[in-house]
């Protein structure tokens, strides 16, 4: 089976579920997975709702550069491999 070290997701979604929608199920069914949302939206980077989820470490608003999604995404692989849950 393939390991999945860090998700990373927008925020608005067509289907089948928004990005905090997933971010809540992996929250739920795979907690120790990092999620990294991204959005365009300023009213979502305003108001926050992505910090009610504890499995989301990082919110990137857009547009952002690949490289700082990458350095993220590494950090938060390298943090879930020295954890130790």
């Amino acid at each position: 089976m393939a390991r999945v070290d860090v998700v990373i997701s927008d925020v608005h979604m067509l289907t089948p579920a928004e990005g905090l929608e997933l971010a809540a199920w992996l929250g739920e069914h795979h907690p120790s997975i990092p999620v990294i949302l991204a959005s365009g939206s300023p009213a979502i980077a305003a108001n926050e709702k992505w910090k009610a989820y504890p499995n989301v470490t990082d919110f990137v608003p857009k547009p952002s550069a690949v490289e700082r999604i990458e350095m993220l995404a590494r950090t938060q692989a390298a943090e879930r491999d020295t954890s130790p849950n």
